[in-house]
């Protein structure tokens, strides 16, 4: 089964957000996280992973950790700079576009980071938690989408 880079980084993502503070806040944000969290919970149960893949895969995320956490707080402070940004100055204005600019940055980085991460976790899998994974990692992207539409 072949895995493109957005479909890594979207599992990723998934094995990634585990690792963050659990919250009951009621912003959308936070729902939000909320529903990939239980997601990732279903899938870990699903990958049926033995005790060795566990701690293997806790080492490569745990490896990733700071970066991770740096990455979802650079990623919330620019949203709320650029929604500041265009508050301030309109949709059109330089520093609306530059707040814009960040955020991709931001994204880039984020996808290249978990994308490494799940460079690392695949060789730890075996053929059928690979296959169960492409199959969450499609779930993922579904709610993913259902987000971004619901955005618009």
């Amino acid at each position: 089964m072949k895995f493109t880079i957005p479909s890594i980084a979207t599992l990723s993502l998934a094995i990634a957000l585990s690792i963050l503070p659990q919250t009951s806040s009621a912003a959308p944000e936070e729902r939000t996280r909320e529903v990939f969290i239980e997601k990732l919970k279903s899938l870990r149960s699903d990958l049926d992973l033995s005790s060795d893949q566990k701690d293997k895969i806790r080492s490569i995320i745990k490896s990733h950790q700071a970066n991770l956490k740096a990455q979802w707080s650079s990623g919330k402070a620019a949203r709320e700079s650029m929604k500041k940004a265009n508050l301030n100055h309109g949709p059109d204005s330089a520093e609306t576009r530059a707040a814009a600019d960040a955020i991709g940055t931001i994204a880039r980085n984020r996808s290249l980071l978990l994308a490494k991460i799940a460079t690392e976790v695949r060789p730890v899998l075996n053929p059928e938690q690979l296959e169960k994974f492409e199959k969450a990692r499609l779930e993922f992207d579904s709610l993913i989408e259902t987000k971004l539409d619901s955005a618009r």
